[in-house]
């Protein structure tokens, strides 16, 4: 997976080496500034505007963040979902709630400061069927959109 840093020339990307990267791109050169090493390969990621911080949607379930700056792993949810996590992403203007698709086919908005589900929707004609269905929050944060690949 590969996300770029909003109004930012780094990227941040997740490999099946259990890693993921943060890179320097302002010089027109790759220079690897920042390694992050979890159990689990990541599936997808977002960077949050406010508060420079990584959220990671790994294939075991789970969610990670991280602090790009000092490089700590920040929160810890494993189990989140039942199979892997296909999308995340931080409420617009909001650091601390993010959105997450599941192959469990159920969204979620979980609150990263109480670690707590603030709420789960799903539906039974909505399948996630792919490790990367794409869920989205509107521009304003009001409204979520998900993509099952049906």
């Amino acid at each position: 997976c590969v996300r770029l840093f909003p109004g930012e020339k780094s990227v941040i990307t997740g490999s099946a080496d259990r890693s993921m990267r943060v890179w320097d791109i302002s010089r027109h050169i790759y220079t690897q500034t920042t390694t992050f090493r979890h159990s689990s390969t990541t599936n997808c990621s977002d960077v949050s505007p406010e508060t420079q911080t990584v959220v990671s949607g790994h294939l075991d379930g789970g969610i990670r963040c991280w602090d790009v700056r000092s490089g700590d792993r920040v929160l810890d949810l494993p189990l989140l979902h039942e199979g892997g996590v296909t999308s995340v992403q931080w409420k617009p203007g909001n650091g601390h709630e993010i959105l997450t698709n599941g192959r469990d086919s159920i969204l979620k908005i979980v609150d990263a400061r109480t670690k707590a589900v603030i709420k789960a929707v799903n539906d039974p004609g909505f399948r996630t069927l792919t490790n990367h269905a794409s869920s989205s929050f509107s521009p304003d944060g009001a409204y979520i959109a998900a993509g099952s690949g049906h």
